[in-house]
């Protein structure tokens, strides 16, 4: 995009020129979408936003989130019934 090109856009959009110019742009050339979305989230399309989708990506690549919220439940459901019991018993 051109000097001229831009100013004709930041003409017609005001503030949201950028905004808009780089969302666009990243739409048009097939980033990720959950990247897109961050960036939409975020207002634009920035370094700040590549580098933690990147960070965060390797994060989860290395420490993936297991949580079996299930048995969490379950195994406290079955330690208050075991009390109850043995309180019951006695």
């Amino acid at each position: 995009m051109t000097e001229t090109q831009w100013d004709n856009l930041a003409g017609k959009l005001g503030d949201y020129a950028f905004s808009i110019a780089s969302l666009a742009n990243a739409w048009a050339i097939r980033v990720p979408i959950d990247l897109l979305k961050q960036a939409a989230s975020h207002g634009h399309i920035c370094s700040g936003c590549i580098s933690g989708y990147a960070m965060s990506k390797t994060l989860y690549m290395y420490y993936p989130l297991i949580v079996d919220f299930f048995n969490r439940i379950s195994n406290r459901i079955d330690k208050l019934y075991d009390n109850w019991r043995a309180r019951r018993i006695r």
